[in-house]
């Protein structure tokens, strides 16, 4: 049983990890699952939701091909920063959700973004009012592609991709300075 358990676990991530033990071992609630993740309740619901589905499906989790996951990443931000509507629909899943860490510091926002139409409308709103300066360049974090932008000369945000089933599930915005420091 316990070698079973263990094979499950090695097909989540390490958020989707401790919100699943927290929430259906420990029982904890979602507020106190939401402080440890740093995250809000509604986001731990849809990771502890996810991480059912994924071990019900019995699906591996294997990591996504670098070369695959840069096409995707490529695709998603033409269509962003040339304001292709269409084209940015196409590759956003129904529930894609949008998290953003400003870490209170700078501008970012507040609460998680829910749905292929709310996450396009903000993605192309913000390149509407940066994209004529947005200089992106590609970097590497925790091991796949993603997209830095600079201001000045100084990595300001960062957009990492989670993707399943070829679209795009998740839209990860680091705004925080201090979580950038590294990429400086």
């Amino acid at each position: 049983m316990s070698t079973a358990m263990l094979v499950l676990m090695q097909q989540l991530g390490g958020p989707e990890r401790v919100a699943l033990v927290l929430r259906d071992v420990f029982g904890f609630g979602y507020a106190e699952i939401a402080e440890v993740l740093e995250s809000s309740q509604a986001s731990v619901r849809q990771t502890v939701h996810r991480a059912r589905e994924r071990v019900r499906s019995g699906v591996p989790r294997n990591p996504p091909d670098k070369a695959e996951h840069r096409a995707a990443v490529e695709r998603f931000l033409q269509a962003a920063l040339t304001g292709q509507i269409q084209a940015l629909l196409e590759v956003l899943a129904p529930d894609v959700v949008l998290h953003s860490d400003g870490g209170g510091i700078v501008s970012a926002a507040r609460r998680p973004v829910y749905g292929q139409e709310k996450v396009a409308a903000l993605l192309l709103g913000l390149a509407a009012k940066f994209g004529a300066d947005a200089a992106p360049e590609f970097v590497e974090l925790n091991g796949l592609p993603a997209v830095a932008f600079r201001e000045d000369g100084t990595v300001t945000t960062v957009f990492q991709l989670e993707r399943q089933d070829g679209l795009v599930t998740g839209v990860y915005a680091m705004r925080n300075p201090d979580k950038l420091l590294r990429l400086q």
